[in-house]
């Protein structure tokens, strides 16, 4: 299915759903591993179907509607990034050095993301005047530092420039123009209480039914905060 898919331009999950779309069996998981080791796993029969309609199968993948000229920088691009990606997976991590005069357009972004303090949220967005449109979390503020410096000087390489128009940035050629952001996607995770917390609330909770069963009142707070943030 990966095989096939590449030729055609779209994802494995791509090809595998429109197989299922118009009932085209698919070698289940693990069928070529157990051909590679000499056995003969049995072939999904095809199925007589009563729709016409699903005999023709018509596939386009993200390429298949540009200049051939065109798709096959596509395809070359996208193989470099493969090559690239593997290259990072096998890297060990290491702290991201600093990076040193960015790019004239970028330059009020970089320096925004690397003083400002982030929101409550750990959050820093970068969307004033003069600025690229980034919301980022603080700690990939470097990383998205580097991904804006290195943007910005490959389309100086192919004659375009990158303008920074506050809540997005643009590229533009003739009448054309593009504008995009840098949104890096968050998620709201329920605070889980370290045994310390709990503890102490604990402890709170006993000392303040100790002072309602003395009918203390003063040692008892009313409409206090949550022990711990949501």
């Amino acid at each position: 299915m990966t095989a096939l898919a590449q030729e055609f331009g779209i994802s494995d999950r791509g090809l595998a759903k429109v197989c299922s779309r118009h009932r085209i069996p698919v070698p289940p998981r693990g069928y070529w591993a157990k051909v590679a080791a000499g056995e003969q796993p049995k072939v999904p029969p095809f199925l007589e179907l009563r729709d016409r309609s699903l005999d023709r199968v018509s596939i386009r993948g993200a390429t298949s509607a540009l200049p051939d000229s065109v798709a096959e920088l596509a395809r070359k691009r996208k193989a470099e990034r493969e090559v690239r990606a593997a290259t990072i997976k096998a890297t060990p991590e290491s702290p991201m050095p600093l990076m040193e005069n960015p790019h004239a357009s970028v330059a009020t972004t970089v320096k925004f993301l690397r003083t400002r303090k982030p929101d409550k949220e750990g959050v820093l967005s970068a969307t004033a005047p003069g600025q690229c449109g980034v919301i980022v979390g603080a700690a990939s503020a470097e990383r998205a530092c580097f991904f804006l410096d290195a943007l910005a000087r490959t389309l100086d390489e192919v004659g375009l420039s990158l303008t920074a128009d506050g809540e997005k940035m643009s590229v533009q050629k003739g009448a054309d123009k593009i504008s995009f952001t840098l949104l890096e996607r968050t998620r709201r995770l329920k605070y889980v209480p370290t045994p310390e917390e709990v503890a102490r609330e604990e402890k709170r909770k006993e000392k303040q039914a100790r002072s309602l069963r003395r009918n203390d009142w003063n040692s008892i707070s009313f409409g206090s905060s949550p022990p711990w943030p949501d």
